[in-house]
């Protein structure tokens, strides 16, 4: 008497269980969704697992850390290291999340992530992808002029959603992304500023692939811009160059680029025959140079906050370190 019954329940419980499992093997069907695009259920999931994981990078807690990563993930040599330094990046910001992507597709198919629109910053992001859903989160540090993109991967395996990617690159360099930077390289080209221009498209370079397989739309013009920029400097600039209107007739050899807790500002190297021990000498010196490199080098010293120098009598050479004088220029 109590034998259907029992069948039917059982059969309801078979049926439950094998749509429990058709719904797992196959929850989303196949397509790329970003930001507010994807389904808050997956988003309200996968924020708290960032939660824990910036938590965890930035107290550098790498045993609780790999509860969260990949089997792959965990047997890599090389994160340990990657996560300290990550972690030590992350000391003094708190991190805000740019942009999050949902990707559900054929693992091994090549995926394009596009950009949103970001007013001539567009950029696409190439891989392939490793299992059938996938998660892309990006984070950027809150109001720092250079920042640094930490992007995570998670991938859904057969045993949960597990962190398979993890790093960090350059994004912004004084306040600019590498699109920005290149176009102001560009404006300052047109204005004859050959040097500047150069170190501008230099720092662009330098922040240009903030993770792996990001592509500018902009990234050959760049390129090109950047190659036609370093051959025009190399022709009018022989370094050493001497600066042949200050009496002493310092000797640039050298032109870089140097980070403070401000930006990234013009860096030069150049070669006095006054002692470095006579310091008020070498800022008298210092100061004839202030004010001809606007034209030995136009636009050096125009729109920035800092011109970095240093003096040597001996130049530097590999494994030789050499003593030096720096000095600072600070126009605003």
């Amino acid at each position: 008497m109590h034998i259907k019954p029992a069948l039917a329940i059982i059969k309801q419980f078979v049926l439950l269980c094998f749509l429990f499992i058709l719904q797992s093997c196959n929850p989303h069907k196949r397509g790329i969704w970003i930001d507010e695009q994807i389904e808050s259920s997956v988003r309200d999931d996968k924020h708290a697992l960032n939660t824990t994981m910036l938590a965890n990078l930035k107290a550098n807690e790498f045993k609780a850390l790999q509860f969260l990563m990949s089997k792959e993930m965990m047997e890599n040599p090389e994160m340990i290291r990657r996560v300290e330094h990550l972690s030590n990046d992350m000391k003094t910001d708190s991190f805000s999340l740019l942009h999050e992507y949902f990707v559900v597709s054929k693992p091994g198919t090549d995926i394009n992530l596009k950009g949103k629109d970001q007013g001539g910053n567009n950029y696409d992001i190439h891989f392939v992808s490793t299992t059938r859903e996938m998660y892309l989160a990006f984070f950027t540090p809150k109001g720092s002029l250079n920042q640094q993109l930490i992007s995570a991967v998670y991938c859904k395996f057969d045993y949960g959603w597990k962190l398979n990617g993890l790093d960090s690159s350059p994004y912004i360099i004084n306040g600019k992304t590498a699109a920005e930077l290149y176009n102001q390289a560009v404006e300052h080209y047109n204005k004859g500023y050959l040097i500047d221009a150069y170190n501008l498209i230099t720092e662009s370079s330098q922040c240009a692939v903030p993770c792996e397989g990001w592509e500018y739309s902009k990234s050959m013009a760049m390129n090109i811009f950047h190659g036609k920029i370093l051959q025009e400097c190399n022709t009018k600039y022989k370094f050493p160059y001497t600066i042949a209107k200050v009496a002493t007739h310092p000797q640039i050899f050298w032109m870089g680029i140097q980070k403070n807790n401000e930006g990234q500002f013009p860096l030069i190297y150049y070669r006095s025959s006054i002692k470095l021990t006579d310091t008020v000498a070498l800022k008298k010196e210092n100061d004839e140079i202030k004010k001809e490199i606007g034209n030995v080098m136009p636009g050096i010293n125009t729109d920035k906050k800092y011109v970095f120098y240093s003096a040597f009598n001996l130049r530097p050479a590999p494994n030789k370190t050499v003593d030096h004088f720096d000095m600072t220029d600070k126009l605003q």
